[in-house]
């Protein structure tokens, strides 16, 4: 079923359905025949390549590199394996390198102070770069090296998955990122080896349990297990760590990185059951790891970062 979708002042678009269930995610494009593309990334070698969201076809190829996000003014960043995060502008033309200094940097967000968030996995920090690629601090959890970002959507603090299998919280006071609270505690539903987490259409936050082949589903307000929102067989899928649903259908897509095993699943965004066990049709080769949806002129584009 495809989601309904609005236009906004400056073109920005969002799902009605996200906007119902309190899960608003903007993103600053030409009001003019967008195109929505997945970026997909992985840890080989690979370069991040982007793809047709609707055919899924080939349009093209970013730097080697990790993951890719997208400010509200539509350039996109993307983490190389050299330490540096690469920018491009919103039709993809590389403008150069914005930051460097993290040690083989994987997992990007921008916060609602409006800053960079780069994890450095290399050494277990988290570094914060402001509008002009300056490092102005360096993050450690309180527990483990931190993993996945995202931002509450009912308050505006950043949630940040860590290696002891928790996701901290923090809150930003005169801009400044300060741990309030441990959100999801140790384990919490099976927690394992977390990669990306995301909130979903319906206000819950999502985590994928790495080393539990399970996309773990918790109250977005208080963390709370609430259960396994899908479990992927090892005949499907190993070792998930990516997840990003497609805002035109609804669906959710889940990258699995076992030796073997490394496809894109695709399943029901509502019901979490299985739809596609291999989207695309990737390959060791290609080894995709995070995956993002971005629009960009004058069409819409699904990236999948490889």
């Amino acid at each position: 079923m495809k989601m309904t979708t609005k236009e906004g002042t400056r073109g920005q678009r969002w799902s009605l359905a996200a906007v119902a269930a309190g899960v608003l995610t903007m993103m600053t494009m030409p009001c003019d025949a967008q195109r929505l593309l997945l970026f997909v990334a992985g840890d080989s070698g690979n370069p991040i390549t982007y793809y047709d969201a609707t055919t899924g076809a080939e349009v093209g190829q970013l730097a080697v590199g990790r993951d890719i996000t997208q400010d509200t003014n539509g350039y996109f960043y993307a983490s190389l394996s050299d330490g540096t995060v690469r920018k491009y502008n919103p039709s993809l033309t590389d403008m150069g390198t914005f930051s460097s200094g993290a040690v083989t940097p994987v997992f990007l967000h921008f916060a609602s102070n409006g800053n960079l968030f780069v994890t450095s996995s290399g050494n277990g920090r988290m570094l914060e770069y402001n509008s002009a690629g300056t490092n102005i601090k360096t993050i450690y959890t309180p527990s483990g090296a931190p993993r996945g970002i995202t931002t509450n959507p009912n308050n505006g603090r950043m949630l940040v998955a860590t290696t002891a299998n928790t996701v901290e919280e923090y809150a930003f006071v005169g801009g400044i990122p300060v741990h309030t609270n441990t959100l999801v505690t140790t384990g919490s539903g099976s927690l394992s080896n977390p990669g990306e987490i995301r909130y979903g259409p319906n206000g819950n936050l999502f985590i994928a349990s790495s080393s539990q082949a399970l996309i773990g589903e918790y109250n977005g307000v208080t963390g709370a297990h609430i259960g396994n929102f899908t479990t992927l067989t090892y005949g499907t899928c190993r070792n998930p760590l990516g997840l990003s649903w497609h805002p035109e259908t609804g669906n959710l897509f889940i990258t699995s990185t076992g030796a073997g095993y490394e496809r894109l699943i695709e399943c029901n965004g509502t019901t979490g059951a299985f739809i596609n066990s291999n989207w695309g049709g990737f390959d060791a080769t290609e080894d995709p790891e995070l995956v993002q949806f971005y629009y960009i002129p004058p069409t819409g584009t699904l990236m999948l970062i490889k």
